[in-house]
């Protein structure tokens, strides 16, 4: 026995020595000749992944890693990892920095940062337009002086000491007004959104007043940052020629809908704009770089001004087993982390910060299985937080991907639909996540049989409407089907759109948005509080159940007119939108009901048999129960709002409500007395469910509340939102300051001159 003990003692040895023997180490001040030992590390991580693959190839079955010491690593090119960097389902490939800070203040000399960014040197003081404070500096040699024959390259994103900086615009930023100020608006004649003109639109064109109308140099240099209509996000187009006679501007490319009167704008990149600090303009043909420097701050020894680069940082394709861990991100362009058909890849206790433009994630990982985004810190991005796809939701092939105790915010800082999170595919989990301070919603999501649980979204759609916190894809029939979202706390879903003549907040923003035909979701033991125009928001939806939800003060739209919950259906009827999207939800019923497990949803039947009831109405097998719905701070907000919605059809019952009197308004203007005449909530009760302490925010329900009396479950939040592990990326966790410590930046310091 002690032999046999001797014996594996000496291969547990043999086998650590290996391990040690195959791992590489990557220091800033090592040398990329060197082996990449933890003596004599290399200086990249291209180099490092080389020397990994060369050491692999003499010992294929040793575990390996790659550590890499604190340090800023400038990233001039992609680094790709391929299958045959994989590691294995026992040993996953390790790829983490060396002892990162748990503190969100310690300093950068003690993080491992991939910065997709070339600092920009040779500053000194220019006379740039008469002004006194700009500072210029010459491009020539920098990744952005074009060789010849190559297209010139503009920056899109310049920062000061990693902190993102303004590119020269008109109207300027407005600190004080950060989401309703800096806006210009088409002038002209009011129409409704969903109005037709009865003069031609052009998508191209935008018309300007006088006084947003400038003489500028070369026009032609400058973009439009543009709102149309419906207000979901924004666009951006490139200026393709202006007209001074018109007041107008031709856009290189077509807005999603042709601007009318009262649409927001803003252009940049144009060089008569450049007038405020903070504010840069780049002379692309003149390769020069012109800097108003950040209010109260000047160049000094440690200042860096970097220049983005069109770059992923880390791409991965087809790699499997894979732990990236304790590193941080910023700079870039494009994603930090860009994934394709990737196993098992797991990205832990990391920060991606100040990057991304528009369209993009900082973490994306498409075609993905077993992947997860745990513990890490995504703020001030471009676009996107973290994007997942994968699995097949018609096969039923399930992605188990996660997406579990990140905190995530100030997305969309240019692109005002950037999500925190984008899923797609089959079965991702999302928990324990913080994200609030977004100009939209906190997940976007099609697919199906997504488990949402112990988030806390606050802060949202402060810049949009028609939205919610969380957002399902439309017109699939199978869309989300088989979602559960449960245990989340859901708190001040702003809005801000045109209305009644004017634009403001609080307005067409939801807590969950189900929308065109989501069905066979399951939404309860949630907390909804503040939610301007309803808490719950179903489109034509089916089979939808929501149950054991606590719903507080919702409907502060229009001065306390909104809803606590909305249904909206469509109508059988010839060239109606049920027909319109027919097709397409035919395609996908007929993909799904294939798979016997589709077969078995409730409530999963063929679209073409949707129809046919005497109203004419579609909406169908959607229950609302055993919810309490408190809203004294708006009592004339209306309980429910529903429109070809048939109350035989979908259920409402033992549902308690409390608007702080005993009369509850129903849709049309009907009463509580009618609402129930009407088949709906004939168990409901009207009356206050004498929470503990609501002024406090305390929920928790008094032995005497007649709660008890419907059935009502409690549940607590004991453990959601962020919690403490040794895969948190910052702990305890400083929440960034944002709209909950600044009430006053909603606020419209302007309206649109309009006929």
């Amino acid at each position: 026995m002690k032999r046999i003990t001797c014996q594996i003692f000496f291969i547990l040895v043999a086998i650590l020595h290996s391990a040690r023997a195959a791992d590489i180490w990557v220091s800033p001040n090592g040398s990329d000749d060197a082996p990449g030992t933890e003596n004599k590390p290399v200086r990249t991580l291209a180099q490092g992944i080389e020397t990994l693959r060369r050491n692999r190839m003499k010992n294929p079955d040793v575990p390996s890693a790659i550590h890499i010491l604190p340090g800023r690593y400038q990233m001039t090119e992609t680094v790709l990892l391929n299958q045959t960097d994989s590691g294995t389902p026992e040993f996953p490939l390790l790829i983490e920095g060396v002892n990162p800070p748990k503190d969100s203040a310690a300093p950068e000399s003690e993080r491992v940062i991939f910065a997709g960014s070339e600092p920009i040197f040779g500053w000194k003081k220019s006379s740039f337009l008469g002004l006194s404070n700009v500072w210029e500096t010459d491009l020539t040699g920098t990744s952005f002086d074009a060789q010849q024959g190559e297209t010139p390259k503009k920056i899109k994103n310049l920062y000061w000491n990693d902190k993102r900086l303004i590119e020269a615009r008109y109207p300027n930023f407005e600190p004080r007004y950060p989401y309703a100020g800096g806006y210009a608006f088409v002038p002209g004649r009011l129409i409704g959104k969903f109005e037709q003109s009865d003069t031609p639109e052009t998508p191209t064109l935008l018309p300007l007043l006088p006084e947003d109308f400038h003489n500028w140099s070369n026009p032609v240099e400058g973009s439009v940052c543009f709102f149309d209509r419906f207000n979901y996000g924004n666009s951006i187009a490139d200026i393709s020629q202006v007209d001074a006679q018109t007041n107008t501007i031709t856009v290189a490319r077509p807005f999603s809908n042709a601007p009318r009167a009262a649409d927001r704008f803003y252009l940049f990149g144009l060089r008569e704009e450049l007038d405020a600090p903070g504010e840069w303009y780049h002379d692309v043909e003149g390769k020069k770089l012109y800097l108003i420097p950040p209010e109260g701050a000047e160049f000094d020894d440690v200042t860096v001004v970097s220049a983005a680069l069109d770059l992923i940082i880390l791409r991965l394709d087809g790699t499997n087993h894979l732990r990236i861990r304790g590193l941080s991100f910023t700079g870039t362009d494009r994603q930090a982390i860009y994934g394709e058909n990737c196993l098992d890849v797991r990205i832990e206790q990391s920060r991606f910060y100040e990057m991304g433009y528009f369209d993009e994630a900082a973490i994306e990982i498409d075609e993905a299985i077993r992947c997860g985004v745990i513990g890490c810190d995504l703020f001030q991005l471009g676009g996107y937080g973290i994007s997942l796809g994968g699995g097949d939701a018609y096969t039923m092939t399930r992605n188990e991907n996660l997406i579990e105790n990140n905190y995530i915010h100030h997305t969309g800082r240019l692109n005002r639909h950037g999500f925190a999170i984008s899923l797609g595919g089959c079965a991702t989990r999302v928990r324990n996540n913080l994200c609030h301070d977004l100009p939209r919603g906190a997940i976007i999501y099609s697919g199906a049989f997504h488990l949402f649980e112990n988030n806390i979204f606050r802060d949202l759609n402060t810049d949009v409407e028609d939205t919610g916190a969380t957002y399902t894809d439309g017109n699939n029939w199978t869309g989300s089907r088989g979602s559960i979202i449960r245990h989340n706390h859901v708190k001040n879903s702003v809005g801000f759109a045109f209305s009644m003549g004017c634009w403001d907040f609080h307005r067409f923003a939801y807590g969950f948005y189900l929308d065109e035909n989501c069905g066979g979701v399951d939404v309860y033991d949630n907390l909804i509080e503040e939610c301007s125009q309803g808490a719950l928001h179903l489109h034509n939806g089916r089979d939808n159940h929501i149950y054991n939800n606590i719903i507080v003060d919702c409907g502060s739209e229009n001065g306390g007119h909104g809803f606590q919950l909305s249904l909206q259906g469509w109508k059988d009827v010839p060239g109606g939108t049920f027909y319109d999207r027919l097709p397409f939800m035919i395609d996908r019923y007929t993909r799904a009901i294939k798979q016997p497990g589709w077969a078995q949803m409730r409530g999963f039947i063929d679209p073409r048999t949707a129809v046919g009831r005497d109203d004419k109405t579609i909406m169908t097998g959607n229950w609302v129960e055993r919810n309490i719905f408190y809203f004294p701070s708006y009592p004339d907000s209306i309980y429910t709002r529903h429109s070809n919605c048939n109350l035989t059809a979908n259920a409402f019952d033992w549902n308690l409500i409390w608007n702080g009197t005993d009369r509850i308004k129903t849709d049309q203007d009907k009463g509580w007395e009618e609402w129930q005449t009407e088949g709906a909530d004939p168990h409901g009760i009207v009356a206050d469910p004498l929470f503990v302490d609501p002024a406090s925010g305390d929920y928790r329900l008094s032995p005497s509340s007649p709660a008890w009396d419907i059935g009502f479950e409690p549940f607590t939040f004991d453990n959601i939102g962020l919690k403490e592990d040794s895969l948190r990326a910052s702990w305890p966790v400083v929440e960034a300051e944002g709209l909950r410590e600044h009430p006053e930046w909603l606020t419209v310091p302007r309206q649109p001159k309009v006929d």
